[in-house]
């Protein structure tokens, strides 16, 4: 039971840490966009998260499209300046900021 209890207080410990160092780049447009995401899109017939996070399956010009998609739909959202650096690569592999 303790170590459950120091992983849970680990991980809330890193949570507030992630919060305190990425606040600044909250704003109110980067929080719509990022619940955006998780709305279901009737054009995609998923959410825009699990749209962009489906890898590939083939090599055609079809893959090649969507992901050009994909990256036209980020930097719509600016998410390519989002600068997340001081974040360890550990760390941003978990936030929901990425």
């Amino acid at each position: 039971m303790t170590l459950t209890q120091m992983v849970a207080s680990a991980r809330t410990a890193a949570t507030a840490l992630t919060h305190q160092k990425v606040a600044h780049l909250l704003t109110e447009q980067v929080m719509a966009d990022r619940d955006l995401l998780l709305r279901f899109d009737p054009g995609l017939g998923t959410t825009r998260l699990a749209w962009l996070t489906a890898p590939a399956v083939e090599a055609t010009a079809a893959s090649v499209k969507t992901a050009i998609e994909k990256l036209k739909f980020l930097r719509a959202m600016d998410a390519h300046v989002l600068d997340m650096s001081m974040l360890a690569a550990e760390r941003r592999r978990f936030t929901s900021y990425r």
